[in-house]
């Protein structure tokens, strides 16, 4: 008995080709372990061996059917696909309408076997949810799928709480017909986690998230693609919760079984090791980072091609762990290069804003003059513009924040508290309790630089509750760090080390080197204000061996002149 390797081998007509690698790589990503003959055959290889070994090591057969009839699709050709059905265990065989397709043309043979409908497109969530149930033998109800249909629906629309709410419900119709062991619940939770951390709640969708990789673990193995894709899902919240060492560990695991599936090349590896990349550099590994963003990078180029979306992502967060580098014109043209490759998709694309945006704060971090700013300025506001028109919230609550943060370094206070009231205003309505954390944040340290220190410490105040509460502990060791310099302001030094100590201590935690450096740099500063130049100059010492081991060359510079002042 064959060993069943995959979960789905996909049966097609060339000239379906193209729509068919597109849908492979949608359910790649949705953690379907997909046999691919244009990834897993040699070129030039006689594949008639490899296919039928192939397909009785696959948990079941797709058989994709398109626009036009295919002879590959009469009865003869079915015979070797139907006669798998004879196995022990049974494979299924599952008719897929791929987009333009007519039902007419499912071969009659096939026309007692469930159908799953890909016309609306190859990245349809209910379909993609109906195959996963179909591999396994079991049809999702309609109850349930329109449950999760609605809930993605509100979703896209940025209706977060309605999407959660029918989320529960599809949990709840999912756990009364199934029982808590299931694939369909795992993937209730797992929706139902991933609003969950959109509205900030993030010790609730961990708690989904860790339940929905149990089940998993369960119903597939430990080394499935699906618990890779849990795996996926449970290091981004950590992160989110500052938990980077972890978050790290549950990347490699994911990344170490998408490589023994897929092999070190696939596209799944590419988007593992692009999240990877993202933590490392949070952990201050800008050298690691910048190893991952170049392997994903060169992964994404050989598979797609030079000027696809995904090598423009894999340029974009290349750019700016080389931005964190110093490297700022290694970084620019990273941006370049990303702009060149995004100006087709058009201006509103949400991947050309992106591009538009870094290039702003790039030109900002390279200590632009006042026409820098300006310039910046613009890109947010026309970005902003943009973002009222489609609707987008959440991006227009970031763009906001952006340009207070700009013009509050321009010191334009009065016009920089605008845009982050408002931005907060959006923030607490659509219930984004990240975003608000950060904009109480933001508004505390404006009013610190216009002397408001009384306002200061209640913005401050109420961001250090929120955040504590939400339990998101990189922007608590920013308020700490935000309330440590007011109170180095008001000459309270004793409140100062307090904050400053309680701050770095999370940032050690957390493994936050840019943050550690930051903190030890503050705690210098203010032992210098004091005349304590021994404790001072220890602190300096510990930052510059921190900007050392991330290779920070600009913060090395400017903590060696600190040393001098001494």
């Amino acid at each position: 008995m064959n060993e069943q390797r995959y979960d789905l081998f996909l049966y097609y007509s060339r000239m379906d080709s193209e729509v068919v690698q597109g849908l492979a790589s949608e359910l790649s990503d949705a953690g379907v372990c997909v046999w691919f003959d244009q990834w897993e055959l040699v070129p030039g290889q006689d594949g008639s061996q490899a296919l039928e070994q192939a397909m009785q090591q696959s948990r079941a057969i797709g058989v994709c059917i398109g626009r036009r009839w295919s002879g590959r699709l009469d009865e003869q050709a079915l015979d070797p696909i139907l006669s798998l059905q004879q196995l022990d265990p049974p494979r299924f065989i599952i008719p897929i309408l791929l987009p333009d397709a007519s039902p007419d043309n499912i071969p009659p043979a096939l026309a007692g076997e469930m159908v799953v409908d890909f016309r609306e497109g190859i990245n349809d969530r209910q379909a993609i949810t109906m195959l996963i149930a179909a591999m396994l033998g079991e049809q999702v109800p309609d109850e349930l799928l329109l449950k999760f249909e609605e809930g993605d629906c509100l979703k896209d629309e940025g209706e977060l709480q309605a999407a959660f709410a029918s989320y529960e419900k599809a949990l709840a119709i999912a756990l009364d017909m199934f029982g808590p062991e299931h694939a369909l619940v795992a993937a209730a939770r797992s929706r139902a986690g991933g609003v969950q951390q959109e509205l900030g709640d993030l010790k609730s969708a961990r708690q989904e998230f860790e339940q929905s990789l149990a089940i998993d673990t369960t119903v597939y193995g430990a080394s499935h693609p699906i618990v890779a894709r849990d795996l996926n899902n449970l290091a981004g919240i950590l992160a989110d919760l500052g938990e980077w060492v972890h978050a790290q560990a549950c990347y490699e695991r994911a990344l170490s079984i998408e490589e023994a599936t897929y092999g070190p090349h696939h596209q799944r590896v590419a988007t593992i090791l692009s999240n990877l990349g993202i933590v490392l550099k949070d952990l201050g590994d800008l050298a690691g980072a910048r190893a991952a963003f170049e392997h994903s990078l060169a992964i994404d180029e050989a598979r797609f091609g030079p000027d696809h979306p995904k090598v423009a992502i894999d340029l974009n967060n290349l750019g700016s762990v080389l931005s964190d580098l110093g490297n700022f014109a290694e970084a620019k043209t990273a941006f370049e290069k990303a702009s060149v490759i995004t100006e087709g998709l058009g201006i509103k694309h949400p991947l050309s804003r992106i591009m538009q945006q870094n290039f702003s704060t790039l030109f900002l971090t390279m200590e632009g003059d006042r026409e820098d700013y300006e310039w910046a300025e613009e890109s947010f506001e026309e970005s902003l513009g943009i973002a009222r028109q489609i609707g987008n919230r959440r991006n227009i609550s970031y763009l906001l924040a952006n340009l207070g943060s700009i013009l509050g370094s321009r010191g334009d206070y009065e016009q920089a508290e605008k845009y982050l009231q408002e931005g907060l205003m959006l923030a607490r309505q659509i219930g984004q309790r990240k975003r608000i954390c950060a904009l109480l944040s933001n508004l505390g340290a404006l009013e610190i630089k216009r002397g408001d220190y009384e306002q200061a410490e209640k913005y401050l105040q109420e961001g250090l509750v929120l955040a504590d509460q939400v339990g998101y502990r990189e922007n608590i060791s920013v308020l700490l760090t935000n309330l440590g310099t007011l109170a180095r302001k008001r000459k309270d030094y004793a409140l100062a080390e307090e904050y400053f100590q309680k701050g770095l201590t999370i940032a050690r935690d957390m493994g936050h080197r840019e943050r550690v450096c930051t903190l030890l740099t503050d705690l210098g500063t203010l032992a210098r204000e004091q005349g304590d130049y021994s404790h001072a100059g220890v602190y300096f010492q510990g930052a510059i061996a921190i900007a050392r081991k991330m290779g920070h060359q600009e913060r090395i510079n400017s903590l060696l002149a600190n040393l001098n002042t001494l």
